[in-house]
């Protein structure tokens, strides 16, 4: 109302105008609340809508992490034979998973509840898990993925038991925004909702 803009349809065009490389998209949110977890949640919500459908059986992992705690998680999936594997938001904007109702998901952070309802609106199936914060946790998190795709439970312990990945999970973690500056497609919006944090302290990192 104050600019005289109708941001909605802008994104719209300006998306049909850049889509795959730029997704630029429309949502609601303070300063304070897209600078924090709200937005990220806003961000996120509105994205799924742009999430093609998919009868494959697969699992989503949801919430925006450090690179480095991504590529630890996809490699104890890996080690379980969970797959495939995708997280949403995707390092690139043209690797957007697709969804349907063999999706299950898990969420990554505990304040994505518009997130996961839009998930479940489009069929997805949230997987009930506590959240990945300590060996417990974690734990527990993965243990509901290996319940949901039929994994043994005896293979779990010997990778949720590993040791030396809670060290470069705190070197690399930071609270700071990283912006991809090459010429590679990537997530874009008003804030930027892939952002390189990390919710693992000290006390919490995902030790897998």
């Amino acid at each position: 109302e104050v600019i005289k803009l109708d941001l909605s349809r802008a994104a719209q065009r300006l998306g049909k105008a850049f889509t795959p490389n730029v997704r630029i998209l429309h949502y609601s949110g303070s300063g304070i609340e897209t600078t924090f977890t709200q937005g990220e949640d806003a961000c996120l919500a509105a994205l799924v809508p742009e999430m093609k459908t998919t009868e494959q059986r697969q699992l989503v992992v949801v919430g925006a992490l450090a690179d480095v705690v991504e590529d630890q998680f996809r490699r104890l999936f890996d080690e379980l034979g969970i797959g495939p594997v995708h997280f949403f938001p995707p390092r690139r904007a043209n690797e957007l998973a697709a969804i349907g109702p063999n999706t299950q998901f898990l969420l990554a952070q505990p304040f994505l509840a518009d997130t996961a309802r839009a998930l479940e609106e489009r069929g997805a199936q949230r997987l009930s898990a506590r959240f990945p914060l300590g060996a417990e946790g974690t734990t527990h998190w993965l243990r509901a993925a290996a319940d949901a795709f039929g994994v043994d439970p005896t293979r779990l312990p010997s990778i949720s038991s590993t040791s030396k990945c809670c060290e470069s999970l705190l070197r690399s973690s930071g609270a700071s925004f990283r912006f991809n500056t090459s010429k590679s497609p990537r997530t874009t919006s008003s804030t930027d909702c892939r952002r390189r944090t990390t919710p693992f302290s000290a006390s919490t990192a995902p030790c897998g």
